[in-house]
């Protein structure tokens, strides 16, 4: 098994006409550090009636739903909203939310909300092009906290999602992966959530850095194991995760250290004399930071 090829789902940073993935082969010894390889076996793929379809089940995950959305949406959200609007205000004005029509349970369409983390595109412009260039500053820190993703406790409270679940596709996205996993359908038997087992293992984010197979082998075992345990657990170790990235995001902010302004050069032929100069301020900034 140690030559074996493995085929991975990648997607390439996509250019306006691009809308499908394509298939990079790598061996075991030359996987790119970002790239997952596959590491859950397709085991017991075919998903008929789970405890997720009992009543006293769908009870249970409702009633749990509710006792987290309804906190979150009226003591955690309007702070978020302030401070969100406040970033907006100062690097990208526009619309406070983000939404998106997403695959939901049964393949139902559903409008997915997040905090706006990227700039407003031109009129015309695709909204995929360039995306990683219009992330804003406070928009990387956003994403890295996972603060974006909290409006989407609205989704949980209407019902068209799920605290715990499989992640909501993109509908074009749906059917290239359907074309790619022969069972990616049976992942919406069950409602989308916000965090789930699939996203724990890290086979989440950008396309091109995730296996989509183990992803989907993580959700179909998320939906046949089900146990009311399976869903607070998960909770509580995401709560960690988030924990731990703000914590993370707001070590690194300190100490980030302080740089010196750079001189620009206005005439090439006083190239040189601009590089001794720049040496000077540079030593000056030292001395007095």
């Amino acid at each position: 098994m140690s030559g074996m090829r493995k085929m991975l789902l990648v997607q390439q940073t996509p250019a306006p006409e691009v809308t499908r993935q394509k298939l990079r082969a790598v061996t075991n010894n030359s996987i790119n550090e970002h790239i997952l390889p596959l590491t859950v076996p397709p085991a017991n793929r075919a998903v008929g009636k789970t405890k997720l379809h009992t009543w006293y089940n769908r009870f249970f995950k409702r009633t749990l739903d509710l006792a987290i959305s309804i906190p979150v949406v009226v003591c955690i959200l309007p702070p978020l909203c302030l401070v969100s609007k406040l970033a907006h205000m100062l690097q990208s004005p526009g619309p406070l939310l983000y939404r998106q029509v997403r695959c939901g349970k049964d393949e139902k369409p559903f409008t997915i909300v997040k905090f706006r983390t990227m700039s407003v595109p031109d009129q015309g412009v695709c909204e995929i092009q360039n995306a990683s260039s219009r992330i804003f500053p406070l928009g990387n820190l956003m994403r890295a906290t996972k603060i974006d993703e909290i409006p989407q406790f609205l989704n949980v409270l209407q019902g068209s999602m799920s605290v715990v679940g499989p992640r909501p596709h993109h509908f074009n996205d749906c059917a290239v992966f359907e074309e790619i996993v022969a069972d990616y359908k049976q992942r919406t038997m069950a409602t989308p959530g916000i965090t789930g087992l699939a996203q724990y293992e890290e086979f989440r984010g950008q396309f091109e850095w995730n296996c989509t197979e183990s992803r989907v082998a993580n959700d179909l075992r998320y939906i046949t194991e089900w146990t009311p345990a399976s869903d607070i657990t998960l909770i509580v170790q995401t709560g960690f995760v988030i924990f731990r990235n703000v914590a993370a995001a707001g070590l690194r902010r300190m100490l980030q250290p302080s740089k010196a302004p750079v001189l620009q050069v206005v005439n090439e032929t006083d190239h040189a004399v601009a590089e001794s100069n720049q040496r000077d301020y540079n030593n000056s900034y030292r001395k007095a930071a």
